[in-house]
């Protein structure tokens, strides 16, 4: 798919979300830390994605991909929260 129309696709999206208030205080504190390396240095396995990962590093792998269609929600409402376009990104 062609990036512009993506993005249209996107701003669609995130335009026809619903605001409930229960989803939108439980996103606000969400948030993610990068850990010092460090800690990460003491055991590198404990800190591969399992499950999830949200980033390029681990994009791909076969054991990630059944959490895609959240990655995919859980950018819509990062987009519907900043309140900007998703070309202004």
């Amino acid at each position: 798919m062609e990036i512009e129309k993506w993005v249209i696709e996107v701003n669609n999206e995130v335009e026809s979300m619903p605001d409930t208030l229960v989803e939108l205080e439980q996103w606000k504190k969400t948030c993610i830390y990068r850990l010092p390396a460090y800690v990460t240095d003491l055991d590198d396995k404990a800190y591969k994605p399992q499950i999830v990962s949200l980033g390029p590093y681990h994009q791909g792998k076969p054991q990630l991909k059944p959490m895609d269609e959240h990655k995919h929600r859980a950018l819509l409402h990062f987009l519907k929260r900043s309140e900007k376009p998703l070309d202004y990104m």
